[in-house]
């Protein structure tokens, strides 16, 4: 029993010895191991402030609130953001003129002509960068040598599968590097009042509010009637040589005419040309149809168009780039015929640069500084155009009109190849300016405007459904209707992995389905509805906020106990130059 006794005694105590031990040993190891693995990485500095520029609630309410919520979710990843809300031609001004914001929300709408993929993808080009105050196209400062390229090389392509092919891989680097990005395409929904008129002509982007309205809309009531809209913005300016903003130019395009218009389905067509001629790849030859007149009597001749596209590429307005860019010279060729000789071959002459550059008349602007004009000496410049309508007056905040040009060559009706232009049936085009669209829709119900100017909001919908003289329009659109810019002269913004990870925050199901009520979709640069032109394998980027902070860890941010982001610690944030 005593043996037993000291056999298990001495098994207890080597038990005990050898759990001592273990236990040093494991000291040793932890001690070890604190002093020899890796200390933190310490923090770089803090992530400066987000500010996020944009419209106004009252402008535009859907972008608003799609904003606030983009804002939302970036505050989840560590950032500190704040939102901003200017009227339309602020955001332009500090945007595009003056570079200084951190992020952008603006938009860019559906002109018919920007069914062509140049302009839109033209929109982060090194060339439309252009020179602080310009107002060039390209805000964020990004410039890629490769994707300059191939955008040069796409507009020079007039094979037309090879170009598409082209663009297919320009949306593809647009959408990865992502200096920009659109977050969603709402849908137009617009209204008119059917008591009052009736076939009205839609337009892809522009359903109600284009330039062939006048002559397709029917007044009910038989003759000719004033057809007033309501919106709730206005121009930046009826400058032709300085305006920028899409409604601006949907005023401009009825006072002054180009050599081309382009049909409602984007189809262009001569119109002050009586016929457009390729000599070869490089030379285009314009006729211009006889007995053209400006609104003050004068002749319109080759010897305007001449002067109006040299006017344009002296003065070098960075809006009109794209279209005048690529021409070498213009030539008279006699009084009616005028001679383009381009730089390069050029797949988007006739859509973009014959239909974008109204024609002026010679004898009113060729002493004219455009950036000197006062507000005063544009209303009488402006009483010389030779468009469908003239006299445009417009009271700020209050109205816009223009009167029918009973002398212009399509007012009673002409017909151009197999397109059908009817007689002009309004004798005056009124817009009236509200503060916000619940205006535009009270406007309507009250019966003191014929139709929105502008999209109104799904919610409005179920207001309008009440009255049976109201007609809504709802259609798909290619506008970019929320363009989110990042300024890349600026850190974060100028690291990839942090714009793709902002662009993986955003909420994009919840901005559809509740903020727009399921009237859009998600955003492209190239709209799913520009169905030849839309790449359906770009890049998608769907809200996922772990992949949003892989991507800034991988870039090497941090956070701290608090959960706010600090840089990679050493990195000196880019801060943008005064």
């Amino acid at each position: 029993m005593s043996s037993l006794r000291s056999l298990g005694y001495a098994i207890s105590r080597s038990t005990a010895l050898l759990i001592a031990a273990l236990l040093v040993l494991g000291v040793l190891v932890a001690g070890v191991y604190y002093y020899t693995r890796a200390p933190p990485a310490p923090l770089g500095v803090p992530v400066q402030k987000i500010t996020i520029i944009t419209t106004t609630e009252a402008e535009d309410p859907a972008r608003w609130a799609a904003v606030q919520a983009i804002a939302a979710e970036w505050r989840k990843l560590g950032f500190d953001v704040e939102v901003v809300g200017l009227e339309a031609s602020m955001v332009d001004k500090k945007c595009y003129y003056e570079w200084d914001f951190d992020v952008c929300v603006f938009g860019w709408g559906s002109r018919v002509d920007r069914l062509d993929p140049n302009l839109f993808l033209g929109l982060i080009t090194t060339e439309e960068i252009g020179a602080k105050g310009e107002g060039a196209n390209n805000p964020t400062g990004y410039s890629n040598p490769e994707y300059d390229r191939l955008h040069d090389l796409q507009r020079k392509t007039l094979d037309i599968n090879e170009r598409r092919r082209i663009v297919f891989e320009l949306q593809r680097i647009f959408h990865e590097e992502a200096p920009r990005y659109n977050i969603y395409h709402m849908h137009s929904i617009v209204a008119y009042r059917a008591d009052k008129w009736a076939n009205p002509i839609i337009m892809p982007g522009a359903p109600l509010f284009n330039e062939w309205q006048p002559y397709f809309i029917t007044p009910t009531a038989g003759g000719m009637q004033e057809l007033v809209y309501g919106s709730n913005t206005e121009p930046d300016t009826l400058h032709p040589v300085k305006a920028s903003l899409i409604f601006s130019w949907y005023v401009l395009k009825l006072v002054y005419d180009p050599l081309v218009r382009l049909t409602p389905e984007g189809k262009p067509i001569p119109w002050l040309a009586e016929e457009v001629k390729v000599i070869d790849p490089t030379t285009v030859e314009v006729k211009l149809r006889g007995n053209l007149r400006f609104h003050d009597g004068k002749p319109l001749t080759a010897d305007d168009v001449v002067f109006t596209y040299k006017y344009y590429i002296k003065n070098e307005f960075a809006y009109f780039r794209p279209y005048w860019r690529n021409v070498e010279d213009v030539v008279k060729v006699n009084d009616l015929t005028v001679r383009f000789k381009l730089k390069t071959p050029d797949a988007t002459f006739m859509t973009n640069s014959l239909y974008m550059i109204p024609i002026l008349p010679k004898h009113v602007w060729e002493n004219v500084d455009p950036k000197a004009v006062t507000e005063e000496q544009l209303k009488e410049l402006l009483k010389v155009g030779s468009g469908p309508f003239k006299n445009p007056v417009w009271v700020r905040k209050e109205y816009i009109a223009v009167e029918v040009a009973p002398e212009h060559f399509a007012y009673k009706g002409v017909r151009i190849g197999d397109f059908e232009v009817p007689p002009v049936k309004v004798s005056k085009i009124v817009i009236r300016i509200y503060g916000d669209l619940d205006g535009v829709v009270s406007g309507l119900i009250r019966r003191e405007i014929d139709a929105t100017a502008v999209s109104i909001l799904p919610g409005q919908i179920d207001v309008l459904a009440k009255y049976d003289y109201v007609k809504i329009i709802k259609a798909r659109n290619f506008a970019l209707n929320a363009d989110l810019m990042f300024n890349v002269r600026r850190s974060p913004f100028d690291i990839k992995e942090v714009r793709q990870a902002l662009l993986y925050a955003i909420p994009y199901d919840y901005i559809v389905n509740v903020i727009l009520k399921g009237y859009g979709e998600k955003g492209y640069i190239i709209a799913p509805v520009n169905g030849f032109w839309h790449n359906p394998d770009v890049k998608a980027y769907e809200h996922n906020l772990e992949k949003a902070r892989e991507l800034l860890a991988k870039a090497g941010f941090q956070w701290d106990d608090k959960g706010k982001i600090h840089y990679p610690a050493g990195f000196t944030p880019r801060k943008q130059e005064p």
